[in-house]
């Protein structure tokens, strides 16, 4: 009889590590789920990237004999120059419009505002670079906890199996 209840009891044991384990498997399953999808958001960032470099490559092309800073200003070029580009289309339009062109006191008033627009470009472009590079550098640190997590999950399933197997 005691043998019958030692033999129930192991059973329970059996029963609960299976459940546990079951339940470590979701957990485990649910946070690859969650790797893979960052991990296709990453690539999916660094895609938009190199397609922005790849496009200012094409617009203006840096020369191996330049310097690292000019490649790292790379994009901000390519943003100041767009919106160059938006700024004499409306100037375009509005001269055409009014069917005469500015004096010269009028195109250094153009100037300076354009050099304004181009510093507050300047800045907008930088919060937005500083803005990308913390959310991918909290990416990379979840993605990271979430790695970890998912070893010490694994190595939890494998002590788990093994017990579970040597209690068969």
């Amino acid at each position: 009889h005691d043998l019958q209840s030692n033999n129930d009891g192991l059973e329970d044991q059996v029963r609960a590590q299976m459940a546990k384990t079951q339940e470590w498997q979701d957990k485990n399953a649910a946070l690859q789920d969650k790797l893979t999808g960052w991990t296709e958001k990453t690539y999916t960032w660094k895609q938009r990237a190199e397609a922005a470099e790849q496009k200012l490559a094409n617009i203006n092309p840096i020369s191996d004999d330049d310097d690292e800073s000019t490649a790292s200003n790379a994009p901000q070029a390519l943003f100041l120059q767009a919106a160059m580009d938006r700024t004499s289309v409306s100037s375009d339009r509005r001269k055409s419009f009014l069917g005469f062109g500015w004096g010269e006191a009028e195109d250094s008033t153009d100037t300076a505002s354009l050099q304004a627009q181009i510093a507050k470009l300047q800045s907008e472009l930088i919060k937005a670079q500083s803005g990308y590079k913390e959310d991918m550098y909290l990416k990379e640190k979840r993605i990271q906890e979430l790695e970890d997590e998912n070893c010490d999950y694994a190595a939890k399933n494998a002590q788990l199996i093994k017990q579970t197997l040597a209690v068969d």
